[in-house]
């Protein structure tokens, strides 16, 4: 008979910096009136400009289905300047239906902010719609249409069936982690209930483990991947290496390992330098995906390497006080934002990550 398991996989790819704990918030909200005009626009992929503004959709393009929590991303600038601010907010058939965010003192030129999508009704008709100002009277607007809102794409039942397992797997460079880092967070998911490890320490055949994972997992069970190590990103999707090894994987790879995988709650989150493309790269039920920094910049070390990310330290910190894994992204963001790491998050689970 098969063994039953819950295999959270949590992928944390890191190329961490050493620097001392900030407690910088990420962004500021705010609500202000309409500004007078703006233009409807749908851009592709290219880099866009108007006039002296320069801007391009990041995540989400044009036409993309979304579900639960996303991350909303802007690379926007005014004639090579970081602009004053920049105002999202969210349309539905052309009328606007939420306050607008204010986004100031992110000076990288990358804006970001976590739009929680589970309160909208499924269908078509999403817009979101950008404000960018140079000043505080100068503005210009842009529009990414065509978003879908599916939240219904889950087939994960919550809480899952009695005699599923918990099972958890580690893929851990060993300069960037330690074996007292992976044996800390062993300990804190046993508390979370989770009874099978697997531990892939500078992993030279990263197929063949996750095989190994794919032979022991069944329908029944929880995934959580966590992967350490230092990584990069080649413009298309982000990737980390197990030195001394010298072995790597790409996002995308990884993505088609754990599809393979029966188990229908799965989870990664990656501690990595330039990981954007990790969540992005699992948009798509039934995974809940978390990179600690964008596809631009660096994922930093809580004190020294090797050893613990910052982001990974503030999000089983918040994890041990008993909230979900969503609550403790938010969390662990507010403390990664200076230097700017801009972590991402893609939520495609019904399943409650850590509280279930």
């Amino acid at each position: 008979m098969k063994l039953r398991k819950v295999i959270w996989s949590m992928t944390i790819i890191s190329l961490m910096m050493i620097v001392s704990v900030s407690s910088v918030a990420i962004m500021v909200m705010g609500q202000s009136n309409d500004p007078d005009l703006f233009t409807y626009e749908t851009l592709g992929d290219s880099y866009a400009t108007r006039a002296t503004y320069y801007y391009s959709f990041i995540n989400p393009e044009p036409g993309d289905t979304l579900a639960g929590y996303q991350t909303i991303q802007l690379s926007a600038n005014y004639d090579g300047y970081t602009l004053y601010r920049v105002r999202i907010a969210v349309y539905k058939d052309g009328s606007r239906i939420t306050n607008y965010y204010d986004l100031t003192n992110q000076g990288n030129n990358i804006w970001t902010i976590n739009w929680n999508t589970e309160g909208y009704s499924d269908g078509t008709g999403y817009s979101l719609r950008f404000v960018l100002y140079r000043n505080y009277y100068s503005y210009s607007s842009l529009y990414c249409n065509d978003l879908t809102i599916n939240n219904d794409g889950g087939t994960t039942p919550d809480p899952p069936p009695s005699g599923s397992e918990k099972i958890a797997v580690f893929f851990w460079a060993t300069d960037a982690g330690t074996s007292s880092l992976i044996s800390k967070y062993i300990g804190y998911l046993q508390d979370e209930g989770y009874t099978k490890f697997f531990n892939f320490r500078d992993s030279t055949n990263v197929a063949a483990d996750c095989q190994s994972v794919d032979a022991y997992e069944d329908s029944d069970d929880t995934v959580f991947v966590y992967i350490i190590g230092h990584g990069n990103n080649d413009g298309y999707h982000s990737y980390t290496a197990f030195r001394p090894s010298g072995s790597f994987v790409y996002s995308n790879t990884f993505r088609s390992y754990m599809d393979a995988w029966e188990a229908p709650r799965k989870c990664i989150l990656v501690e990595s330098c330039h990981s954007g493309d990790w969540a992005d790269d699992f948009r798509a039920s039934p995974y809940l995906a978390m990179s600690t920094s964008d596809e631009t910049h660096n994922s930093y070390a809580y004190s020294t390497l090797p050893g613990e990310g910052k982001f990974s330290y503030y999000f089983f910190y918040r994890i041990r006080q008993g909230y979900s894994a969503v609550s403790a992204f938010n969390f662990a963001s507010g403390y990664v934002s200076s230097p700017v790491q801009n972590p991402k998050i893609a939520d495609y689970s019904t399943y409650s990550w850590f509280v279930n």
